[in-house]
């Protein structure tokens, strides 16, 4: 089946803005992630309250026994975000949803923790009240000789590449997300965010084998199958990525981009019906989406092809 010049040039400009890290296109946010404690475990039952900082909107979620949370139709912009449950300290921060998924990975501090435990230390403490507060810098300036002090410290080392994560500094946090790993192969977040800091650094096969680990821990997570999708359709593997975008989209049917994607790998495989859905599907989804007239003009060209 032969294309119009424009179809092609479009599909090949919106395949290329496919991202592993930020989900596009709604008008409205997705507000997704995991709480966990400082070993990597999870926090069931936290109370997350979202307060709009300009119009005052107010939600709560509660994380599930998986210590993950979702909601979705969020006005997008600027959000205080406190994390609350008993016997842990509150942590609060500043998040801005844009549209379409915003992930959030949030550690919760233990109120009381032993004194053998390096947690207890008040740099240690001090680093996470500096991480609460915002304050990247003064975290890495603490944890940074402490990690070196405690080579086995697993909180130290999650904290602070998360610390980095969060500045881009991506080959800090590849580095200290691998000393996690290698202490601790079962803490979901490391292996997520090493894969996100591996696709930034353009090596795209060692991403896909972190995010490989994450899947392997949870199984039916439709954000690390949009993932490794993504990744794939970026090196160019149709197939493998059809597969996984459609696993995506069967565990979470309202992830729109995880459509458009799979729309946009379905083109490059010839099926021209599958993409018609599936565009369908994502324009169904976000009606209002900033790309929805132009993703509508090209539904109408996959359609006359």
């Amino acid at each position: 089946m032969k294309f119009s010049s424009a179809l092609r040039c479009g599909v090949a400009l919106l395949v290329v803005m496919i991202s592993v890290s930020d989900a596009v296109g709604a008008q409205t946010a997705r507000f997704i992630g995991r709480v966990v404690d400082p070993q990597g475990d999870p926090v069931a039952d936290v109370t997350i309250t979202l307060q709009h900082m300009e119009n005052g909107q107010v939600v709560e979620i509660r994380s599930d026994k998986d210590g993950k949370f979702f909601r979705r139709a969020l006005s997008i912009g600027p959000y205080d975000v406190t994390f609350e449950k008993e016997g842990f300290v509150t942590l609060r921060d500043r998040r801005r949803l844009r549209s379409g998924v915003t992930n959030h990975e949030a550690i919760l501090q233990p109120m009381f923790v032993t004194v053998a435990d390096p947690s207890s230390s008040l740099e240690y403490v001090e680093a996470y009240e500096a991480f609460n507060a915002g304050d990247r810098e003064t975290v890495i300036a603490i944890l940074t000789p402490l990690v070196e002090r405690e080579p086995q410290f697993v909180p130290g080392f999650l904290l602070l590449s998360r610390t980095h994560f969060e500045l881009e500094h991506w080959d800090e946090a590849i580095a200290g997300y691998r000393r996690v790993v290698e202490l601790n192969s079962e803490i979901v977040l490391a292996h997520l965010d090493l894969g996100v800091a591996l696709v930034e650094k353009g090596e795209l096969v060692q991403a896909e084998a972190s995010f490989a680990k994450a899947l392997k821990l949870e199984p039916d997570d439709a954000t690390v199958y949009y993932n490794i999708g993504a990744i794939y359709v970026r090196v160019d593997r149709i197939d493998e990525a059809i597969s996984y975008l459609t696993r995506a989209t069967e565990i979470d049917p309202a992830n729109a981009v995880a459509h458009k994607a799979l729309a946009f790998a379905l083109v490059r495989a010839s099926d021209m019906a599958g993409a018609i859905h599936h565009l369908e599907r994502y324009l169904a989804l976000e009606p209002d989406a900033p790309d929805a007239a132009e993703m509508a003009s090209l539904l109408e060209e996959l359609r006359g092809s």
